[in-house]
């Protein structure tokens, strides 16, 4: 895997990428308007070549593979059905009918995706692994092939947003895209889930901060086609994004009790313990963190420069290089603050918490 030309998808119709039974293309009128001439040189309709129980059956037939969701079979019924040259109402009812299953078949749910972080947090300088995952949703076995003809094959293109806080309160973002091939083809039965690794090298995840880093992942899952059930659809999957964090080594011990950990910081004035302690809180306890450090924060120190990163971080407030600002505005808000409110679920969290 690594980095890709921009991807590129021929344009095809979709009719090109269905077969040619379900009736995209054609050349000539349909079978039931197709007009023959009697003994005195008039333009007669052509006589059914079966029987109108027949349609009848073929039409009955066609429906139910379509409510069981075989819209192949469907499709294929009633272009073999319309090949026999059905009386003018027949036909017209197959047509309809083809026409909902092709609808159907286009509307039809296939896979959702999403991105994971294999491990969370990670140190600087590994690599960023990443889990894509496919759940299937279609009822129906769907295949994505590695390679088909004229195109890219089937591509991970993905927005990489790092976030970087240091020790004095100064953040830095970097934004990259990246395409990775897929090398083999994809099988997702129906109702399962395919994970499949992602892995991306250790160069954009160098230790070039006193502090801590955030990633944002985002991507689509660019398949050739998508084979579901025997229909061909041409569909990006949008993937959910990812998110991790990174430290410097050794941080473990300093999640067991994040927050007892603030306040060791903050006695010992270890900035860079306290920045990635204040990342590990949890968001049941962000209140008592934040109550640390607005009542260490002097106004004056060097120091509080560290204080302002971690605030920002766990409240996802800018209020500058103020003290006299979080003063103020901490305790009007201290009580509610964190509560999620009544109508919606528990609001937007900071990357670098677990909240």
């Amino acid at each position: 895997m690594g980095r890709l030309r921009h991807f590129r998808l021929p344009l095809l119709a979709l009719c090109s990428l269905l077969p040619l039974a379900w009736g995209c293309a054609s050349s000539g009128e349909p079978a039931a308007k197709r007009l023959e001439a009697d003994h005195r040189g008039d333009p007669v309709a052509a006589e059914p070549l079966m029987p109108a129980a027949w349609f009848e059956g073929e039409l009955d037939a066609a429906e139910r593979e379509r409510e069981e969701g075989r819209f192949r079979e469907s499709a294929d019924r009633i272009e073999r059905a319309l090949r026999q040259r059905p009386r003018p109402d027949i036909a017209e009812a197959l047509r309809e009918l083809k026409s909902r299953v092709l609808r159907e078949a286009l509307e039809m749910p296939t896979l959702v995706g999403r991105l994971e972080p294999a491990r969370d947090p990670i140190l600087f300088d590994e690599p960023v692994r990443l889990r894509l995952v496919l759940e299937n949703r279609s009822g129906h076995t769907v295949r994505a092939p590695a390679d088909w003809w004229m195109t890219s094959g089937a591509v991970v293109s993905l927005v990489i947003e790092r976030r970087d806080l240091d020790t004095r309160a100064q953040v830095t973002t970097d934004r990259r895209s990246v395409h990775l091939r897929l090398t083999k083809d994809i099988d997702v039965p129906a109702g399962s889930v395919l994970e499949q690794e992602l892995l991306l090298d250790a160069s954009f995840n160098p230790a070039t901060v006193d502090g801590i880093r955030s990633f944002t992942i985002r991507g689509m899952f660019r398949p050739p086609y998508l084979d579901v059930g025997g229909v061909r659809r041409v569909d990006p999957i949008r993937l959910r994004a990812a998110t991790l964090r990174v430290f410097r080594a050794n941080y473990e011990h300093l999640a067991d009790d994040p927050v007892a950990r603030i306040a060791q910081a903050l006695e010992k004035r270890a900035s860079a313990h306290l920045l990635t302690a204040s990342a590990l809180v949890p968001a049941e306890r962000r209140r008592e963190a934040v109550d640390l450090l607005v009542a260490a924060l002097q106004g004056d120190s060097p120091f509080d420069l560290t204080l302002f990163g971690a605030l920002e971080l766990l409240t996802a407030v800018e209020m500058g290089r103020d003290a006299a600002a979080w003063h103020a505005w901490w305790p009007r808000v201290r009580e509610t603050y964190f509560d999620p409110p009544p109508d919606r679920p528990d609001p937007a969290v900071p990357v670098f918490t677990d909240g």
